[in-house]
Parts: structure tokens; C-alpha cells; sequence
């Protein structure tokens, strides 16, 4: 069984928890690591096939959206992402002196929606998403780790679902 990577203190955000992160912090510069997930956690990105993620439509977009976001938005820095199947975990990094992690979800969030729509794909997300504000040397290089190795570790995650529904029926 492999070892839980995320620390203590992950949680859902929703708009209180982020202001208080954002007031506790807003004088920092700081690393974040956040998942995102589509409307019910469906496989909206992709498919994983022979150790590699095969993007879908929706994955296209979000990895437009998220190679381009440093180049558009001053004061964002993507260390690293992964596009799942059903979510995308990125870590980050923001000077608060400019914009927020809060403001930098909402933008891809935002962006990936208005690009969805132009394509005609029928996409939501969900409201809540995962931010954790990351502590130290220790933490940044063990969530690093979990983003590169994530699609590794896909048969026995438990975001994925055909892995739950097999669970379940044993």
C-alpha cells in the first residue's frame, strides 16, 4: 500500500476558506498544491492508456489554458501539473503582492469553461476544489514527486472510479 503523499491540512476550499488563507498569507509569496475536479468527478480529461494520459477533448483544452496561464498572468508560477482523467493537480506558486491561489483557480477554472464552450463541449466544474498551502522544503518536493508518479499510481487511486466500482462489487 503506498504511502499517503498529501499532507495534514489539505482541504476543500470554498470562497470563506480561501479568503482566510488569503488574509492569513497576503503578505507571502507562497508554493500552493491544488486539485480541481470536473462536476461529479467524471472522467472529463482524458483516458489512461499504456502508463500515459490520453488527453480528450476537455484535457486539450485544459492544457492549453495551463501552459499558456504563466505567460498571461504576472505573478503565477505552474512548478509543475498533471492532467488526469478526472482532475488536474498543479503546484504553484504566487506573489500575493499581485494576485492570489484563489484568483489563479478561478482563472483557469473561468478560462477552461469559456473555451469548452466555444468548442461545444458540455462541461461544468465542481464549486469546491483542494488547496494546500505548502509549509516547507519538504512538502514541495514530496507533492512534486506525487504529480510526476500520479498517473503511475491511477489503477489503485481512489479518484478513480472503475477502481471504486471494482472495490465495491469485491
Amino acid at each position: 500500500m503506498r504511502e499517503n503523499p498529501v499532507p495534514d491540512g489539505f482541504f476543500f476550499a470554498d470562497s470563506s476558506t480561501e479568503k482566510k488563507a488569503e488574509q492569513r498569507d497576503n503578505q507571502l509569496s507562497g508554493h500552493y498544491f491544488a486539485t480541481l475536479y470536473p462536476r461529479s468527478k467524471v472522467n472529463s480529461f482524458g483516458v489512461i492508456r499504456d502508463g500515459c494520459v490520453d488527453l480528450l477533448p476537455m484535457g486539450k483544452i485544459a492544457e492549453y489554458v495551463l501552459s499558456r496561464l504563466p505567460g498571461i498572468r504576472q505573478g503565477v508560477v505552474l512548478k509543475t501539473w498533471v492532467i488526469m482523467p478526472n482532475h488536474i493537480h498543479l503546484l504553484m506558486s504566487t506573489d500575493h503582492s499581485i494576485t492570489s491561489p484563489g484568483k489563479v483557480i478561478r482563472m483557469i477554472k473561468t478560462a477552461v469553461k469559456c473555451w469548452a464552450d466555444i468548442y461545444g463541449q458540455d462541461f461544468q466544474w465542481q464549486f469546491s476544489h483542494q488547496l494546500y498551502d505548502i509549509r516547507d522544503a519538504d512538502d514541495l518536493g514530496r507533492l512534486n514527486w506525487y504529480i510526476r508518479k500520479n498517473i503511475l499510481f491511477w489503477l489503485s487511486d481512489s479518484m478513480n472510479r472503475e477502481n471504486r466500482e471494482n472495490q465495491l462489487i469485491l
